[in-house]
């Protein structure tokens, strides 16, 4: 299957001598794949998504995606002088389009209020329409959940489970579970990506060198722990 994304042994620290906050982080997310990140504060989840967002640039390693990322912050600090419709124009977003998220998302009767003026719910609705916009090979969203009430959670739901149906691959960072079940769940911890299902399971695998790493590197990327001996 298409891959819509792929990190190569990532690492990212912020300074010259920090720690990194990232480590050799291996993933690999398939077209129409839904992965939830999860992990504490701090651990690393944010730099994670605007790695695979392609907003901030590995220390080393290598981020690949198959086409255009959209992406949505967990909130907008500081929203620009503009009305929602004024700031999804200047993002390309065309009229109609801008107009059926609104509607779906349930932000229509504010397209021409403030920006500043919104509340902090209507303007995380304006911050996911423009994610949602032109059809992006991939969704990177920072707690698309979070100050929604149930008939938006839902919409958005419906929306990004459309987007799932046309191919798009969606890494969700979650606190808590929301409406749409992912394939995957991972955990950012200790500088690495693990698997946050709770089970636990062990195998041991023999055979040739190459074929060993090949598989040792794509359970990596799955986010399975694999000690080699």
């Amino acid at each position: 299957m298409t891959l819509a994304l792929r990190f190569d042994t990532v690492v990212k620290r912020y300074g010259r001598r920090g720690a990194p906050v990232l480590a050799g982080v291996d993933l690999r997310v398939l077209a129409g794949e839904v992965v939830r990140v999860t992990g504490a504060n701090g651990a690393g989840k944010t730099t994670l998504l605007r790695l695979a967002a392609g907003l901030t640039r590995p220390s080393a390693g290598r981020v690949e995606r198959a086409g255009r990322a959209g992406w949505a912050p967990d909130r907008l600090d500081a929203p620009p002088p503009l009305t929602a419709r004024e700031l999804l124009r200047a993002l390309d977003v065309p009229a109609g389009e801008a107009d059926a998220l609104a509607h779906r998302l349930g932000f229509a009767a504010w397209l021409d209020e403030r920006l500043a003026h919104d509340s902090t719910g209507t303007l995380h609705k304006v911050v996911l329409a423009q994610a949602l916009a032109g059809e992006p090979a991939l969704l990177v969203l920072d707690e698309p959940w979070a100050g929604l009430d149930d008939d938006a959670r839902l919409a958005l739901a419906a929306l990004l489970d459309e987007h799932r149906g046309r191919g798009a691959a969606l890494l969700l960072s979650e606190h808590g579970d929301g409406p749409l079940a992912p394939d995957r769940a991972l955990e950012v911890r200790d500088g690495g990506l693990h698997a946050a299902d709770g089970s636990r399971a062990a195998i041991e695998v023999r055979g040739t060198t190459a074929a060993v790493a090949a598989l040792a590197a794509d359970a990596r990327a799955r986010g399975l722990e694999v000690r080699e001996r």
